[in-house]
């Protein structure tokens, strides 16, 4: 109704899980990045090797379909390997 008051409450904390999902789209840019750099075409399969696995499975399975990774396996480092 015009003349009344809105209030409006954001909560910008942020949770485990909207941390780990932000370091999933950043794994997934790199990845694509890396994709990139070595020449690896963008709907070819590959194995990804990273030092972060997401403890989610949800999420871990996003990672797996946007980086079209058939196995996430721990390093040091990240990399990728043609499959």
């Amino acid at each position: 109704e015009p003349g009344q008051d809105l209030k409006v409450v954001i909560d910008t904390n942020l949770t485990e899980e909207l941390l780990e999902e932000g370091r999933v789209r950043q794994t997934i840019r790199d990845v694509q990045e890396a994709r990139k750099s070595a020449g690896v075409k963008l709907d070819q399969p590959i194995n990804l090797f990273t030092p972060f696995i997401p403890k989610d499975t949800n999420l871990l399975a996003l990672l797996k379909k946007n980086t079209l990774a058939d196995q996430v396996l721990p390093s040091d480092a990240l990399k990728i390997q043609p499959l």
